[in-house]
């Protein structure tokens, strides 16, 4: 793991199609501005944990309903990219 420090206005580049800008920070908060092309999926480490847990939840419910069926469903979950911010 890279850790870096900047301040408000600083930026990373990652690659040659990502940008990183730190926006503010206040307290123990930190804004950040992404720039990355539309086809790079951006999410929040707590929805992505949400989701694994709902899919891990459902899976629990469906074995339990489905063990005296001959097949297992299993059903997929789509995560939605964090929209754009127009800052």
């Amino acid at each position: 793991m890279l850790i870096l420090t900047r301040k408000v206005g600083e930026i990373i580049h990652i690659g040659d199609d990502i940008i990183v800008i730190v926006k503010s920070v206040s307290g123990k908060t930190v804004r950040l501005g992404v720039v990355a092309p539309s086809e790079v999926p951006i999410y929040r480490e707590e929805l992505l944990a949400a989701q694994r847990e709902k899919r891990n939840a459902n899976r629990s419910h469906s074995s339990r309903t489905n063990s005296h069926s001959r097949g297992h469903s299993s059903s997929r979950h789509s995560l939605q990219a964090l929209p754009a911010s127009k800052d």
